[in-house]
């Protein structure tokens, strides 16, 4: 195990738990938060082994992965501290039927938690911020004095959902849905602070370049980017349904790993124009919102895409790009005027796409308290409130 120097800091030391490894976290709400919040707190994430994205599920096949994945060290990073928690890969979560449950998960839960506790005693946290990681980590324990901020940020099973919230001294959720579920169920307090984006950056992507660089001058470009989607591929048969009627019609997918290879499997069998661009730096991203002239958030009509507040929809507002959405609760409640809500099926998405093209162009939404740098403050200032109702641990 590394072991780290410890500071003298008079900045208050936040232990972060996301919902997912953080290499896995990179240009997520994890991400733009703790960078944010990088000069008004010390910052410490936890994080775990996962497998990489883009490899097969040979990856569990080498042994020394697994040994890798029990592993712990620290190192440090420009926002804070790193810390692996030393539990095993998630093969048994994989194999699983469906949602793993407290059996399958113990020992990572046990490793977890020792690994929390024993950073406890070496940093003494003055807060930590959880969001839900149990099907891969388990629960994490209650420390004795340091409050705790559940940011609910995926809808999980109701047994999940209830030891998070009935733990947190403060609750904060990613959309509206959340925050509702929250307070009518459970009778707590829950503040929304929504999924952002950069705004002055969106809105500076170069139409021009964008379309030169990826090679889509003359085409109509419906762009799905960061591959978060129904399962059920649904849009790339109503792109199939439209290629006769606008033969110069291109689909463009941001993003790699499984749902990747799916994406690229069912475009070719359907013989969709289709061009998978592979991951893209967040920075390259403004000029391929700029390049699009439909975007697509193809999500189902159920309860996880419900609570859900795509980045994806939040950057296609900011860049005014008419986007075809499935009927999610959330995006009918912010009701942004570039959208077309549909339901999530073959038919719905067609009619969808199809009255995009002939739209006329778009109010561009009012957007501007969606901007991170407003978001993140909010969220600082939360944490202030939360750490104000308890002693301040010594250094």
């Amino acid at each position: 195990m590394n072991r780290l120097p410890k500071f003298a800091t008079q900045r208050r030391r936040i232990l972060w738990i996301p919902h997912t490894s953080w290499a896995q976290c990179r240009s997520q709400r994890p991400w733009f938060l703790i960078n944010g919040l990088a000069d008004r707190f010390e910052q410490h994430v936890l994080t775990w082994s996962a497998r990489p994205t883009g490899t097969s599920r040979s990856y569990y096949l080498n042994p020394f992965n697994h040994l890798h994945a029990l592993t712990t060290h620290s190192r440090k990073e420009p926002f804070g501290f790193v810390h692996t928690a030393g539990v095993p890969l998630p093969v048994l979560q994989t194999l699983s039927n469906g949602y793993p449950s407290d059996r399958v998960i113990a020992f990572a839960q046990f490793r977890f938690q020792h690994r929390i506790r024993a950073l406890h005693r070496t940093w003494k946290f003055d807060a930590i911020v959880i969001s839900a990681s149990h099907h891969f980590t388990g629960y994490p324990p209650k420390l004795s004095g340091v409050p705790c901020l559940f940011d609910y940020v995926d809808t999980s099973p109701p047994e999940v959902e209830k030891f998070y919230i009935t733990q947190a001294d403060s609750i904060t959720s990613v959309s509206q849905f959340l925050r509702d579920r929250v307070m009518t169920t459970y009778g707590r307090e829950c503040l929304w602070i929504p999924n952002g984006l950069h705004l002055e950056k969106i809105r500076n992507g170069d139409r021009l370049k964008g379309r030169a660089k990826w090679g889509l001058d003359g085409k109509i470009v419906v762009s799905l980017i960061g591959l978060t989607c129904s399962n059920r591929l649904y849009f790339l048969e109503s792109l199939s349904n439209l290629k006769s009627e606008f033969p110069n019609i291109l689909f463009v997918a941001a993003g790699c790993g499984a749902i990747a290879s799916a994406i690229e499997s069912k475009a070719r069998k359907l013989r969709v124009p289709t061009l998978m661009t592979g991951w893209l730096d967040h920075e390259d991203l403004p000029d391929l919102y700029a390049a699009t002239d439909i975007g697509l958030y193809p999500g189902n009509d159920d309860s996880y895409f419900d609570g859900a507040c795509p980045l994806k929809v939040l950057e296609y507002a900011g860049a005014g790009i008419t986007t075809i959405v499935n009927q999610s609760a959330e995006l009918r409640k912010l009701n942004f005027p570039n959208m077309i809500v549909c339901p999530a099926t073959i038919d719905g998405f067609t009619s969808g796409i199809r009255n995009a093209i002939f739209r006329k162009p778009v109010q561009t939404p009012e957007i501007e308290n969606f901007d991170w740098g407003i978001l993140t403050k909010t969220f600082g200032d939360q944490l202030e409130r939360v750490m104000s109702f308890a002693p301040r641990n010594v250094r």
